[in-house]
């Protein structure tokens, strides 16, 4: 496993710090930072990333506990993982979309490492690892050697062991002794240490000094204070001599409007309002045009029309042949259809009467020929048993051939055979080959039988889908009990009785919406009525033809016409809708009916 990169998101005196560790020829990265840099931050951070935020973290001294929040970047052979670590106590590992990801997830990167393991292995600081290099290094005995040298792979401890002793002994001993290394050095402190007493400045001339340093950096100071102020005069002198000639044109500018009085402030859209009014004047003056010119037609018309009053005085008579007229239209092709098929059953009676030899007569007299219901029942079902008698009769007729042809062929072979006398031993194995019969004929029974079962147990598996298990486990199985069986066969039947009896009131409900159908294709074909869908479609015709009028998307001129027209047809649907009120409410109160019953 390698690190792309680590996210401290919100984690110890880290937020929204991110670490990469790119990819080099020596892959080899060292991070160098001061005391409290945050070193030891960033290798709790790998060990939190890997295994999860503690419960009790001493990294929530800046963010609360429950925002704590790692992410980071791992790869292997097999590809790379992007990831977050939350502080939660289930589902910590994240998308950096925040998705859920899966508690093993890493688990193919850390190679089977728990987190005491991976923190021995590669978590250790230098605290640990001096007490850990003085724990193995004290075990003086010969065990203790061979454990360090098995673990740190040294051959040869014991002169390394040696060699470092008297290195030691060199350096520094308990008496003094002017040729080890200690005793030397010391001498050598102490004579830097007198040279520095005589390089040591006194405190009277060290306050001088300062008092001089001090006054020095009061001046400075009081110039740095003074050139601050010039900057300013100097700023503010710049932007009087950059904005004068503008405030000069401001002033002119100021005299010329108070030079032409009082001005009326327009809103920002004027233009825009002024053209749109524009328009609408010039389209309301060609449509007050066009209205004026109907108007103008329409008093022309009305004074052409003569009123015949004796027929105004039959207005409801003549309504009300006029819905009979609607009502009786569909009558004559009905009639003609009923009356054809009329004609068709009596000629099929015709042609029954003449294969019993009965003269056609009228219907009554037909009827009173007829036999009884009873009677009528009993012939056909002696009918039907006659059918089958003479059936099963050919099929025994075409038996007894093929038996009496079966007959005269063996005793033809019988006559050709030679007589003799048959021995015992013959006649006990022709015995047993009649028992047996034809062997051929019975492998194909058996065959028939082994087909017919195995049809039959796959019909009982897919029965018992999704229960369908091999033939040894279910007859391993155990039976429910009988009474088990018996409730769960009265449970089935209850079912069935209530399917069924649902299935009638569909099919009941189904019959009463065809016979609603029927009756709005019947009302529609006699009444005509005009739906509020039509009023509304017309009058949709009517506004987008004004639109592209208003819009200036079609010629005025040339669009007029559509525009009458279609306002023409919007009033006419709406009239005729208004004076047919009451059938538009009928047909409605059918509709209704029919998708209640749907």
């Amino acid at each position: 496993m390698r690190f792309e990169r680590l996210d401290l998101i919100r984690y110890g005196k880290f937020a929204g710090r991110t670490i990469d560790f790119p990819r080099a020829k020596r892959d080899f990265h060292l991070i160098v930072g001061p005391n409290e840099a945050g070193k030891s931050t960033v290798r709790a951070a790998i060990l939190d990333l890997l295994f999860g935020i503690p419960v009790r973290s001493a990294h929530g001294f800046l963010h609360p506990l429950n925002e704590l929040r790692l992410g980071g970047v791992v790869a292997d052979a097999t590809g790379t993982l992007a990831f977050h670590r939350a502080k939660a106590a289930r589902q910590t590992l994240r998308t950096p979309a925040d998705a859920v990801l899966a508690d093993t997830a890493l688990s193919a990167y850390l190679g089977g490492a728990d987190r005491n393991f991976f923190d021995q292995m590669f978590g250790l600081d230098h605290t640990r690892l001096v007490e850990g290099g003085n724990s193995i290094l004290s075990a003086e005995n010969d065990v203790g050697q061979v454990l360090f040298q098995s673990a740190a792979g040294v051959a040869s401890l014991g002169k390394v062991r040696d060699a470092l002793i008297a290195e030691a002994d060199k350096l520094w001993s308990a008496r003094r002794s002017g040729d080890r290394a200690y005793y030397i050095a010391s001498s050598q402190l102490d004579e830097a240490t007198a040279a520095l007493k005589e390089a040591t400045v006194r405190t009277r001339i060290w306050a001088e000094a300062n008092e001089r340093v001090e006054s020095s950096r009061d001046a400075l100071e009081a110039e740095r204070t003074r050139h601050q102020q010039l900057l300013g005069e100097r700023n503010r002198l710049e932007r009087i001599r950059r904005l004068a000639p503008f405030l000069r044109a401001l002033r002119e500018h100021e005299a010329q409007r108070a030079e032409w009085g009082a001005v009326p402030e327009m809103p920002v859209d004027a233009a825009a309002t002024l053209a749109r009014a524009e328009r609408d004047l010039a389209t309301a003056t060609r449509l007050l045009e066009v209205r004026e010119a109907e108007v103008a037609g329409a008093n022309a018309e009305l004074a052409r029309i003569v009123v015949d009053a004796p027929v105004l005085e039959q207005a409801a008579d003549i309504v009300a042949l006029d819905a009979l007229r609607q009502q009786y239209s569909p009558y004559g092709r009905d009639i003609e259809r009923l009356e054809g098929e009329v004609a068709a059953l009596w000629r099929a009676v015709g042609e029954a009467c003449a294969q019993l030899g009965w003269p056609v007569e009228s219907e009554a007299a037909l009827a009173a020929r007829l036999p009884g219901v009873l009677v009528r029942r009993e012939l056909e079902r002696l009918a039907r048993e006659q059918g089958a008698i003479g059936q099963a009769l050919r099929a025994a007729e075409q038996a007894e051939r093929t038996k009496l042809s079966e007959i005269g062929s063996l005793s033809r072979q019988l006559g050709e055979l030679q007589a003799g006398e048959v021995r015992p031993a013959l006649r006990a194995a022709l015995s047993g080959a009649r028992d047996l019969g034809d062997p051929e004929a019975a492998l194909q029974q058996q065959r028939a039988r082994l087909v017919r079962a195995d049809d039959d147990l796959e019909a009982a598996l897919r029965a018992l889908e999704p229960w369908r298990k091999p033939a040894a486990a279910l007859a391993a199985m155990q039976p429910p009990g009988a009474l088990v069986l018996a409730r769960m066969a009265q449970e089935r039947q209850t079912l069935a009785a209530g399917h069924h009896a649902a299935r009638q009131a569909c099919a009941g409900k189904r019959s009463d919406a065809a016979a609603i159908e029927l009756e709005i294709a019947q009302f529609r074909e006699l009444h005509h009525p005009v739906t509020q869908a039509t009023v509304t479609a017309a009058r949709q015709q009517r506004d987008a033809i004004w639109v592209e009028i208003r819009s200036r998307a079609a010629d005025p001129a040339a669009a007029a016409p559509r525009f009458e027209a279609a306002l023409t047809e919007a009033d006419r649907v709406a009239d005729t809708r208004l004076e047919h009120v009451g059938d538009a409410t009928a047909l409605q109160g059918l509709q209704h009916r029919l998708a209640r019953d749907r």
